[in-house]
């Protein structure tokens, strides 16, 4: 087509082909850009986008179509039925029979029935509010574990940074020549250790922000970047037995459980209701040989050859259950309170230990061995000594954070609450 048009039509073909490839450039770029999430931002976009809690929404959408099914004033469709009458000497001529019948429920089943329903979907709304209490604590897990992994990323190369910058000096001549091979050598290994780290800690990190992608349910190829800090404030606690009565007044399972086992109880005079026999009303019209005849009956079935026992005894024990369960959690939920307090309690004050204790005396020790390595007190093995120290005290500080922030989140999620 450039061809055909001249030189001008080329120009133009060129600059499209240009433009073309630009926008796909840019469109490129758009795409390979990190979505920035804060904390609030990964729990708002997990409500709509997790799986279970996607699934849990169809779970009550069910308990609904049950609950409108179970009010309907008639348990079926009317029933019609018609025919024609043949006579020897006429045929089928006008001869003619049709009925209507309609069933009817005599004991008030339907009341009973859409207190069961109404039951159960409660139970389901509850129970995906425990779904969303799981689901936004692991979104708070894994968030605050890519954010530590980031810090654990950053002092690793901090410390092959250090090391880099030790590998310029060079071994006292006082030194022999194998203490100067020795010496080299233990900066070669520590150099080889902090490569691995820094390796080590980016594989990590990219295993958190995947396991983040997932719960957020964000496609594979898409960047992304948590935003924020973690603190490292260590918060008091509210008493064991607060955090107990709290527990046992909003965990949604413990709810959950409460509305099933009031199902259970509301399914017990409903399998009595229901043993009642249900009415069926028919009226009938026919007509023969220039005669109508009109009339109806009223039937029902005879509870003789099958009794209601099964289902009341059926009833009975799903009762037995309920209650049964329903105590067990709640001993469940108080047990689970105490240990997770508990845990919470040691990592606080093991991460005190380390962050007033441990992390300050080993940057001390460093910044007096550096000095002593300057003023030829010592020997770059040494140093490296205090440094790895130095740099192992670092990551104790992470490891003891993720622990308490961890435990901080369980016991939240223990209570069904913010702390």
């Amino acid at each position: 087509m450039a061809l055909a048009n001249g030189k001008g039509g080329f120009v133009r073909v060129r600059a499209f082909v240009v433009a073309l490839g630009l926008a796909a450039g840019a469109a490129e770029a758009v795409s390979a850009a990190p979505l920035r999430l804060t904390l609030d931002d990964a729990l708002e976009r997990a409500k709509s986008a997790n799986a279970s809690l996607r699934i849990a929404r169809q779970d009550i959408a069910m308990a609904r179509a049950s609950l409108e099914r179970s009010s309907a004033w008639v348990p079926s469709n009317p029933f019609f039925s018609g025919g024609l009458l043949q006579a020897p000497q006429t045929g089928f001529a006008r001869n003619y029979g049709v009925s209507l019948s309609q069933e009817f429920e005599v004991a008030g089943q339907r009341s009973r029935r859409m207190t069961v329903a109404a039951s159960s979907l409660h139970r389901s709304e509850w129970d995906q509010r425990y779904a969303e209490l799981n689901v936004a604590a692991n979104v708070k897990l894994a968030f605050q574990h890519a954010l530590l992994a980031r810090e654990r990323v950053a002092l690793a190369e901090r410390g092959l940074d250090r090391l880099n910058d030790l590998g310029s000096e060079s071994p006292p001549e006082s030194l022999s020549r194998a203490g100067a091979e020795i010496e080299r050598n233990l900066f070669a290994i520590q150099q080889a250790r902090a490569q691995r780290e820094v390796r080590a800690a980016n594989q990590a990190l990219e295993a958190e922000i995947a396991n983040l992608r997932y719960l957020l349910a964000l496609p594979p190829e898409q960047p992304l970047e948590p935003t924020g800090a973690v603190s490292r404030e260590i918060r008091p606690l509210p008493p064991e037995a607060e955090l107990a009565a709290r527990a046992l007044t909003q965990r949604p399972d413990l709810v959950a459980l409460r509305f099933d086992a009031e199902r259970a109880a509301e399914q017990i005079p409903l399998v009595k209701r229901e043993a009642v026999p249900n009415l069926t009303v028919q009226a009938s019209v026919s007509r023969f040989d220039d005669d109508t005849f009109a009339g109806g009956d009223i039937s029902f079935y005879l509870p003789v050859a099958r009794s209601s026992e099964p289902e009341l005894l059926e009833a009975l024990a799903d009762r037995e259950r309920s209650d049964l369960a329903l105590e067990d959690l709640e001993r469940t939920i108080e047990r689970e309170v105490r240990d997770a307090r508990r845990a919470c309690v040691a990592a606080a004050e093991d991460l005190a230990l380390v962050q007033d204790v441990v992390v300050p005396r080993s940057r001390e020790n460093l910044e007096l061995q550096r000095e002593r390595f300057e003023s030829d007190e010592v020997g770059t093995s040494e140093l490296i000594a205090v440094l790895a120290d130095a740099q192992y005290a670092e990551r104790e500080a992470i490891d003891a954070l993720q622990i308490y922030v961890d435990a901080w989140i369980e016991l939240e999620r223990t209570v069904a609450g913010a702390l």
